[in-house]
């Protein structure tokens, strides 16, 4: 009531004003991250028992971040508080890294087996996980192929989510004597150009072409074998 005291009844009908009670109390609340950075903030209405005790899931949170201290606290109304707050981190999804294998007629280009191996472990997109040949990954050749001559299997780096395809390419295995052909004397010498093997360079030659005109991730991923004394 906004008056008090005694009143005459014999008047008639008695108007009285009365005032709400404020229990609640507003406060002043500035928002700073882990380092100190302010993250705004504003006054908020709290404590509506008026107990003098707030909540601090009474606050309105800047978007991307969470308190760090929960519960109650005290407060007095008019009061400034400074809050810190701890940035909101989400754990980007984890995949694994997929390579498929095939093993493919160089002559022909006939595909004669294919696997598929999966990492070990997974990741995120931004990282690559290495296929170590004979450990997480093998090239079965059929039987009467070999692979390309001078050349052998190497590791294999592949972004986790991501599939790769890697060729290794294979010849008829016509076994170790001499042929006594000299035609095919003469096409093995001429593969061979001041040390290179173009043989194995057309290999990976035809690979990258076959990824320019499909957009298929195909690798024809081949290397020299170290000279062995």
């Amino acid at each position: 009531m906004t008056v008090s005291g005694d009143f005459n009844t014999a008047n008639g009908p008695l108007t009285v004003s009365v005032k709400k009670i404020v229990t609640s109390k507003t406060i002043n609340v500035v928002y700073v991250d882990e380092n100190g950075k302010n993250l705004g903030g504003g006054d908020y209405i709290v404590d509506p028992d008026g107990d003098g005790i707030a909540n601090y899931s009474e606050l309105t949170l800047p978007v991307g971040y969470e308190l760090i201290t929960t519960g109650d606290f005290f407060v007095e109304n008019g009061a400034s508080y400074t809050i810190t707050l701890r940035a909101i981190t989400t754990e980007e999804e984890t995949k694994a890294a997929t390579l498929n294998v095939k093993v493919v007629d160089y002559d022909s280009r006939e595909v004669l087996s294919a696997e598929t191996f999966t990492s070990a472990d997974k990741g995120q997109a931004d990282q690559t996980y290495t296929f170590v040949y004979g450990e997480d990954y093998q090239v079965n050749i059929p039987k009467g192929y070999k692979l390309i001559k001078d050349v052998e299997p190497a590791d294999i780096t592949v972004n986790y989510g991501s599939t790769m395809t890697a060729e290794f390419y294979v010849t008829k295995d016509e076994g170790t004597g001499n042929t006594g052909s000299t035609e095919e004397g003469n096409k093995e010498d001429s593969s061979k150009t001041d040390g290179v093997d173009t043989g194995v360079a057309t290999a990976l030659s035809a690979s990258m072409d076959g990824v320019a005109a499909s957009g298929i991730g195909i690798l024809g991923l081949l290397r020299k074998k170290r000279n062995k004394k």
